[in-house]
């Protein structure tokens, strides 16, 4: 059986900021706090994770397009 990952130190692809990422960050146990939020429904696969504040941005802007 293998774990989880646990949770990474990372920086943002947009803005730089650092933040934690993966695992037990999000309200449910073995979430990541991203999982909290709806999903974008085009990710761009060469940006990794983004931090709270430009995810919440680029939700917002994805709200407004619709």
């Amino acid at each position: 059986m293998t774990r989880p990952a646990a949770p990474r130190e990372t920086a943002c692809s947009v803005c730089g900021t650092p933040f934690t990422c993966g695992p037990g960050t999000g309200t449910a146990p073995a979430t990541c706090w991203c999982q909290d939020l709806p999903l974008l429904p085009q990710i761009d696969s060469s940006k990794d994770c983004l931090c709270p504040a430009c995810l919440k941005t680029a939700l917002a802007a994805e709200v407004q397009r619709a």
